[in-house]
């Protein structure tokens, strides 16, 4: 890839308006545009700094700056809404190969790829909106950035998190002995399967010993295998290796409570201190 000159003049046409021209909702258009732009970038020199190989390195780099051009200097109302060759060729799919000079693409980690791809693509839209309903335009393309380098944030945080084990919540109810809600769960649960065993032992009445026991350790199992699963479920939520976004990470809390509500409010402090853990407090970001 051509490096890009620092700032090169857009393509403006001889009636362009200037900013103090602009109706509020092209600039709010244009700061969100603009925003989002330097989000994506950011992200993209994030991969950037990851590479080992030089080359890919400074090909990301001039991605990243390609992209908070595209999305800023670049779109001007009034203008022909072109990109200059360098431009288109920084943000191609080609992205993906880093520089082609070398014998081996990027190191990209899974999800990381599809995000990086769709960046570019709308980030060399963004100028295009110049010849049509800019402000309207603008915005939903704005919004489809924002959402393309959330998905790749998100993708890259699984993938640090996947590196590091060690940070993994555990997901076994009561393996966390340093973890005073997770005795608490655990003691209540505890309670209510030894309540569900006697209550049911003790109404066998004539049955075998060995039946009767059968029964009761049913009942106590049917109080303590949904509470298990809830607790599995909602640390799971947490987990960033995962790299849930927010409509998932709400799915997994709602099948969670539907499986146990009482344990999931003693394993979010809701039954105990009311002081959750910080690693059970931060759901994934909002669109």
């Amino acid at each position: 890839m051509t490096a890009l000159p620092p700032h090169p003049p857009a393509h403006r046409s001889p009636d362009a308006t200037e900013a103090d021209d602009f109706s509020e909702p092209v600039l709010t258009a244009l700061h969100r545009a603009r925003t989002a732009g330097e989000t994506a970038a950011a992200w993209v020199r994030d991969l950037a700094d990851r590479q080992d190989h030089e080359l890919h390195h400074h090909a990301l780099l001039r991605t990243a700056d390609a992209i908070e051009q595209a999305s800023h200097r670049e779109v001007v109302p009034g203008s022909d809404g072109h990109l200059t060759e360098q431009l288109r060729h920084c943000l191609s799919a080609d992205v993906l190969l880093g520089n082609l000079a070398t014998s081996t693409p990027p190191v990209l980690a899974q999800g990381e790829r599809l995000p990086l791809v769709a960046v570019c693509a709308i980030a060399a839209a963004l100028p295009g909106t110049a010849l049509g309903n800019l402000p309207h335009e603008l915005d939903v393309l704005a919004a489809d950035l924002e959402d393309a380098a959330r998905a790749g944030a998100t993708a890259t945080k699984a993938a640090d998190a996947r590196a590091l084990t060690r940070a993994r919540p555990r997901f076994v109810l009561g393996a966390d002995d340093s973890d005073p809600l997770d005795r608490l769960a655990l003691t209540s649960v505890l309670k209510k399967a030894y309540e569900a065993f006697d209550i049911a032992l003790h109404y066998q009445g004539d049955d075998g010993e060995a039946e009767g026991r059968t029964e009761a350790l049913r009942n106590a199992f049917a109080v303590a295998f949904p509470a298990a699963a809830a607790a599995a479920l909602l640390r799971a939520s947490y987990d960033p290796a995962l790299g849930l976004d927010l409509e998932q990470w709400e799915h997994l809390q709602e099948v969670a409570a539907e499986l146990d509500l009482h344990l999931m409010e003693d394993l979010t402090g809701a039954n105990g201190d009311g002081q959750p853990r910080p690693d059970r407090e931060r759901a994934p970001a909002a669109p």
